[in-house]
């Protein structure tokens, strides 16, 4: 007997249905149907091409991302995707600007979001519904996240599907997902804070050239913040009283509410096609592909849709918060890189840089270990101490004789400052494995007074910022200057601190530069902001607000040295909400991304998989050191999927992390 769709010939009958196995017709169906989803979302058939070991259709979901615009997209109350940016697809959602108004004429909010979709269909028993992500900041751009990451996250929380895994009813396959915040990027409306791209990059290279270390620089950036903050905040539209952390979590409970009713409307359709119909005709009522079954565990669940998420850095803040306001809705929740909300919404900053300068330590003793060949600055066999005392010397030669470097054909003169190498620091501290090379190359450059590799560096990265309207209507990834939203969403969040004076802000540096010389002065100048912010949100919540008894346990996770979000918070936090569990790497840099560890994402696949926390006191060791290179280890011993997990995550250090503004 031959049939159209799927072939169930010659098969032993059970309970109605003709076949050997549940999961060889399982795999069969899937397979099937994914090719006939490809079929029907995108009829103009133009290539094969493998995913995830298996053969589909491809079709202009592959087109060029210049035919994407995000104004091409109409808003709209419920989920519509469109493809985007290759194997991406897009939507607007269109949100409340205020959740408490009754006006028929409020104004309205376009969040823009962006979905990797799983590797197995909607239909399927395996799939697992969406894990949103939040890149940090606060402003950070959830839509540039996915760009970057959302494939690589994938890998590590889905099994391979040419696994054992698969086929397994326990095992469990996600879509990737993520959004822009209000004001950021290409969610409208924006916050204005410059007439144009151009006002802003003068602006922001005329604090760069100011600087800090001196009583003048200070001054200078105090009034530079009065201006930025004042006048962006009073010439401002209505969303600066709407963009804080508390409204965000109402928009992150719109999106996966919305995303159940996505769900559910996309499985009718699929099941009532007549090629489904036709496929499926012989497979009894109970099987997981009959239509029954499909319906059921698709079905949208209004008002109990569950968050399941991995926020890191500021998104670790978003996180909690999601987690005191909504417990019911915490299926799977990690917040990496942990934020203290009490001294978060105190505007406090002050609990941050415990640790910080313990990774610059830790530069010294990998230079001196590691030689002049992993580091061109241990000129012989330095001692930790004596590197030590090599970057101060540097750091204070250039404070009081900046280094002169003329312009060559690629670029234009400049000088490299105090300023510059306070920088460099600052950022190395939050990539180690990634960057403690460039900074020992960079450093050893300026040690000798040349300073032409430090300018090259520099003028890499001065990039014009992104006009908004490339952000609206460009195909390519485009991201607003975190001026704009960054302070917004910090200073609505925090306590009012309108009261400061010039002397409150000095007394501020002088504290957290006692607590980091490395990175508390630019430390503080994030709070200064907040001194001359005008917008209130309309409701927030309060340090004491942040706890919970979730419905489903939450789990912490911290690197033994964090420049930002010290392992100590994590602990802290953890009191917060009874039952959650920490989890720690013993790594340098600023979230788990910053240096790979296959025995941490396997316990973030599992975590998401079985919702299993880690055993009491796990701490997981990195893959490399900064400057070191790999640790040794014995692969024969791994199975096949942890192999394949670890060349995943090898290539993680490459790409940019998350950051805490």
């Amino acid at each position: 007997m031959e049939k159209s769709g799927i072939d169930v010939s010659n098969q032993t009958p059970r309970r109605g249905l003709r076949t050997p196995t549940r999961m060889h017709i399982s795999l069969l169906l899937s397979l099937a149907f994914l090719s006939w989803i490809v079929y029907q979302r995108y009829p103009t058939e133009v290539q094969y091409g493998h995913q995830y070991g298996h053969v589909v259709k491809f079709t202009d979901a592959e087109r060029p991302a210049e035919e994407f615009a995000w104004t091409k997209i109409t808003p709209t109350k419920h989920l519509e995707y469109t493809p985007c940016y290759g194997k991406f697809e897009c939507a607007r959602l269109d949100v409340p600007m205020d959740y408490n108004s009754t006006a028929s004429d409020a104004s309205r909010v376009a969040v823009a979001i962006i979905r990797y979709p799983a590797p197995v269909p909607l239909i399927h028993p395996q799939y697992g519904g969406p894990i949103l992500l939040n890149p940090g900041g606060p402003g950070g751009s959830g839509v540039n996240l996915a760009l970057s990451w959302a494939e690589t996250i994938s890998k590590i929380v889905n099994p391979p599907l040419n696994s054992s895994a698969y086929g397994s009813t326990d095992a469990k396959f996600f879509d990737i997902v993520s959004w822009d915040p209000r004001g950021v990027n290409n969610t409208t409306p924006h916050v204005e804070c410059f007439p144009d791209n151009f006002s802003h990059d003068v602006f922001k290279l005329q604090m760069e050239s100011e600087g800090f270390g001196s009583i003048e620089a200070k001054s200078n950036m105090w009034a530079r913040s009065n201006a930025l903050s004042s006048g962006c905040s009073e010439n401002a539209s209505e969303i600066i009283h709407h963009m804080n952390t508390a409204t965000v979590v109402a928009d992150m409970v719109e999106i996966i509410e919305r995303h159940g009713e996505w769900r559910s409307k996309q499985t009718e359709i699929w099941v009532d096609t007549p090629s489904w119909k036709q496929s499926t005709a012989e497979l009894h009522c109970d099987h997981p592909f009959a239509r029954k079954p499909i319906l059921e565990r698709t079905r949208y669940r209004k008002g109990e849709e569950k968050l399941q998420y991995w926020g890191f850095s500021y998104g670790t803040l978003l996180g909690a918060t999601f987690s005191a306001l909504q417990p019911h809705r915490v299926g799977r929740v990690i917040i990496d890189g942990v934020c203290d909300s009490t001294d978060y919404y105190k505007t406090g900053w002050l609990s941050n840089l415990r640790d910080t300068d313990k990774i610059m330590d830790k530069f010294y003793s990998y230079c001196s270990t590691g030689g002049n060949e992993k580091c061109p600055l241990n000129t012989g066999s330095l001692s930790p101490e004596e590197i030590q005392a090599v970057v101060e010397n540097i750091v204070s030669s250039v404070k009081d004789d900046p280094i002169s470097v003329p312009g060559t054909a690629s670029r234009g003169p400049d000088i490299i400052t105090y300023s510059d190498v306070m920088n460099l620091i600052k950022d190395v501290v939050y990539t180690p494995l990634k960057l403690f090379p460039i900074q020992a190359t960079l450093l050893t450059d300026v040690a000798y007074g040349n300073g032409s590799a430090f300018a090259d560096y520099k003028a890499k990265h001065h990039e014009p910022s992104c006009p908004l309207n490339n952000c609206e209507k460009g195909a390519q990834p485009c991201v607003v200057p975190t001026e704009r939203v960054g302070v917004g969403i910090l200073c609505s969040d925090g306590e009012s601190i309108q009261d400061w004076t010039k002397k409150d802000w000095f007394d501020r540096v002088e504290t957290l530069v006692g607590q980091s010389k490395w990175m508390g002065e630019y430390w503080s100048s994030i709070t200064m902001n907040c001194a001359s912010w005008k917008g209130r949100p309309k409701w927030s919540v309060k340090p004491e607000d942040i706890t919970g008894n979730t419905s489903h346990p939450i789990l912490l996770i911290g690197n033994t040295l964090d420049p930002v979000t010290p392992l100590y918070n994590a602990f802290l936090m953890q009191k917060k909400f009874p039952g959650s569990g920490v989890l720690t790497q013993d790594s340098e840099g600023h979230c788990t991304l910053a240096s790979p560890s296959l025995c941490t994402v396997k316990a973030i696949r599992n975590y998401f998989q079985t919702g299993a926390l880690p055993a009491p006191g796990t701490v997981c060791q990195p893959e490399e050191l900064p400057l070191l290179g790999k640790v040794s280890r014995d692969i024969s011993t791994l199975s096949e999927v942890d192999r394949e997990l670890l060349r995943i995550i090898e290539g993680i250090k490459d790409l940019d992390g998350p950051r805490f503004f």
